[in-house]
């Protein structure tokens, strides 16, 4: 369900690893780069990836310092964190920062009316 790259990764690699994501049957809405010990460095919008050069590193073209959830999280806070970034898919962090996997955001946008 997500696509988890190594730093070193070019464009045309990462396109690759998404192709074959998608084409195993799985949604990819951003591909996630993380380091050696699975900590979540950066966070790939597919848009820019299509964008940039073939031979570009993927960290050239990335959302530095994403917004992840932790599972240690209160409900609310999430939520309000659903409603501030409003995008589809989350990264989910565990200690340290260690990318455990993701939250699908909402598919529409009833959020404001739970506060």
């Amino acid at each position: 369900m997500h696509c988890v790259l190594n730093p070193g990764t070019t464009v045309a690699d990462a396109i690759e690893a998404i192709r074959c994501e998608v084409n195993a049957g799985n949604l990819i809405a951003y591909a996630y780069v993380a380091g050696d010990d699975g900590t979540l460095q950066v966070v790939i919008v597919l848009r820019e990836l299509m964008l940039a050069a073939a031979g570009q590193p993927v960290h050239e073209v990335m959302i530095r310092k994403p917004f992840y959830f932790d599972p240690e999280m209160q409900i609310t806070d999430a939520m309000k964190a659903m409603v501030k970034h409003h995008v589809p898919v989350y990264p989910l962090c565990g200690r340290n920062g260690v990318l455990v996997g993701i939250v699908l955001g909402p598919t529409r946008r009833p959020l404001p009316a739970f506060f």
